[in-house]
């Protein structure tokens, strides 16, 4: 009987201490998400991957891709339309209990612009009083591509449970350093976003 005991004790003490690691593994594991995301860092839309380093709160890093259309025509037949693809990395940091989150996080945008622009083009033509008149030459379509980039930076609101829905807000500050390749001022734009927790 003793040892049937001894038995029983040892066998509920080891699903015990199983059931407390799992539920500190649980508790540790990262909590990640996918998740489409509206404005901000993404230009107009984007999806995109993002994990905690540990458990649901702390430093973590999102990974996505985005696009935009961009498009313009005016009174003298300058048109322009564009697509914008781009990799958006950031690393950002959550703080907050349970579920509702401050979001701070910092980024780049990694973009490649392509599209058409078409213009009509003119030149100078002397009339026969000897005045010069500028006059239609003809409608000039060119393809143009070029990379860009910028960094940002966001601060907002993340409500995020380790399973179910996730809903994140607030405003980016995008920058660059100017030249022919990214921004030269600084904008501010609000991003929202909504997805799946696991």
């Amino acid at each position: 009987m003793k040892k049937f005991a001894i038995v029983i004790l040892s066998l509920a003490f080891s699903i015990m201490n199983v059931s407390a690691q799992t539920t500190t593994d649980s508790i540790d594991k990262p909590v990640r998400n996918i998740s489409a995301e509206l404005l901000g860092p993404s230009n107009m839309l984007g999806i995109h991957f993002d994990s905690r380093f540990k458990a649901n709160k702390g430093f973590g890093y999102s990974v996505g891709l985005a696009w935009a259309y961009l498009s313009s025509e005016n009174f003298i037949n300058d048109i322009n339309h564009f697509n914008i693809v781009s990799f958006v990395p950031r690393l950002n940091y959550l703080i907050g209990r349970k579920n509702k989150k401050l979001e701070l996080g910092l980024g780049t945008n990694l973009g490649v612009v392509f599209g058409r622009n078409e213009y009509d083009a003119y030149k100078i033509e002397q009339q026969p009083d000897h005045s010069y008149q500028l006059v239609f030459d003809k409608h000039v379509k060119e393809n143009r591509s070029f990379a860009f980039y910028y960094l940002f930076t966001n601060i907002g609101y993340r409500r995020q449970a380790p399973h179910g829905f996730m809903f994140r807000v607030g405003i980016s500050t995008m920058f660059g350093f100017g030249g022919d390749h990214s921004i030269k001022n600084i904008y501010l734009s609000p991003y929202l976003g909504f997805g799946k927790s696991f």
